[in-house]
């Protein structure tokens, strides 16, 4: 049986998913949940706050999984390929947006209604809790491809994730499965990853884009890291 507290956030899941953050008021959560209002402000304080507790219980286990499989790769020994570094990032993700019995669709929405609506102390959480792990992954490319500017790679990676959003939330309507879910996951994911990784290897600066793009500051220098991409430590 669910608790009290799993209850109101599986409730504001639910309506935050269908009629939006601003648009859901705490009594019809609480009303949806089956709970009174004082529930509410005795576990989560506040509405802001139970939306920060809802991304939470995705976002969490999903960037621990994607730090999970960089950290296997890097640590390994082996060189480093790009397509298994963005794998990492990319697989995860489309895998939970795939799982709806996880909630995975509910989470898709909630995405799309970050770009819809403007919650600024939302952002700020997604921004200070999670920014490390784009960063941490944009430190692995970086030392596979050292000549990539920091600022054209942070570019990059803005239009990768881009890409991921609009996979997982199917609007071409590519993915289909029937019975295991796994191997059309792979496939999606097999896809993206491949386009990701060629246009992120398409971009060659010439020495005066190198030259501007540093002026925004190539400020992180990457441990040494054996790439595939060079055959040497960068």
């Amino acid at each position: 049986m669910q608790n009290t507290q799993n209850k109101i956030l599986m409730s504001a899941e639910i309506l935050f998913s269908e009629q939006g953050f601003a648009s859901t008021s705490l009594r019809e959560i609480t009303r949806h949940a089956g709970v009174n209002l004082a529930a509410v402000n005795y576990h989560f304080g506040n509405k802001q706050q139970l939306i920060v507790e809802v991304f939470q219980h995705h976002m969490d286990s999903l960037n621990k999984e994607r730090l999970q499989r960089l950290d296997k790769i890097t640590s390994s020994g082996q060189p480093v390929f790009l397509e298994e570094v963005l794998r990492a990032l990319i697989y995860p993700a489309l895998k939970l947006s795939r799982d709806n019995e996880g909630g995975g669709d509910r989470f898709v929405k909630l995405i799309a209604r970050i770009y819809a609506e403007s919650n600024e102390d939302l952002h700020a959480f997604l921004v200070n809790h999670y920014g490390h792990v784009i960063k941490r992954f944009a430190s692995t490319i970086q030392a596979i491809l050292p000549d990539m500017p920091a600022k054209e790679l942070r570019w990059q990676l803005d239009f990768v994730i881009g890409a991921l959003t609009y996979v997982m939330a199917d609007f071409s309507g590519h993915f289909s499965h029937k019975g295991d879910l796994q191997p059309g996951v792979i496939n999606e994911a097999d896809r993206l990853v491949s386009f990701a990784a060629a246009g992120i290897r398409s971009f060659q600066p010439s020495r005066a884009q190198k030259d501007l793009f540093s002026m925004g500051g190539n400020a992180t220098s990457p441990a040494p890291l054996k790439t595939k991409e060079t055959g040497r430590p960068s």
